[in-house]
């Protein structure tokens, strides 16, 4: 089988994820950024892994953009992966459901949440004045949560397998 992870990031978390889900899928897996790559071809593709960040209550546009527009397409394929990248664990699932199509939700065999960080260092003095106040905090924010992707690449991995091995 064949694998492709697109992903969209920012500040390059999310693009972080996705290369831990490549080596940890391994040499079948693509890595292909919605950021640099308009009209990605899925045909070669059996599984097909989506992730992207959330900023602001928003997914980042690139990958809302993906998904409602390639959602047919999304639908045919035998496995489909999701994830999202966010500082807010209570609200990632509600995110989920607003920005991504329910039928591509339904149809993925591992839906996750990655954890998120801001590092203040990266942004300009005037977004970090107001990313401390948004997050009532003068610190970089770190919430990685490795063990949940290592959680979603076995379901996905799982999934896979039994379509290989019926």
């Amino acid at each position: 089988m064949r694998h492709v992870i697109m992903y969209a990031t920012r500040k390059g978390y999310t693009g972080e994820c996705a290369e831990r889900l490549q080596q940890r899928i391994g040499e079948s897996a693509d890595l292909l950024d919605l950021g640099r790559t308009k009209r990605p071809d899925l045909s070669p593709y059996d599984g097909v892994i989506i992730g992207g960040s959330i900023r602001a209550s928003q997914l980042d546009r690139r990958v809302k953009t993906f998904l409602h527009g390639q959602q047919e397409q999304l639908l045919k394929k035998p496995l489909l992966g999701l994830f999202l990248c966010s500082l807010d664990e209570q609200q990632w699932q509600n995110l989920l459901d607003q920005h991504v199509p329910k039928p591509v939700i339904d149809h993925s065999s591992a839906v996750g949440w990655f954890g998120g960080k801001i590092d203040l260092s990266q942004f300009s003095p005037v977004m970090r004045f107001f990313l401390k106040k948004a997050t009532k905090s003068s610190e970089s924010m770190f919430r990685e949560h490795p063990e949940h992707l290592e959680t979603f690449a076995d379901a996905y991995l799982e999934a896979a397998d039994r379509l290989v091995t019926p």
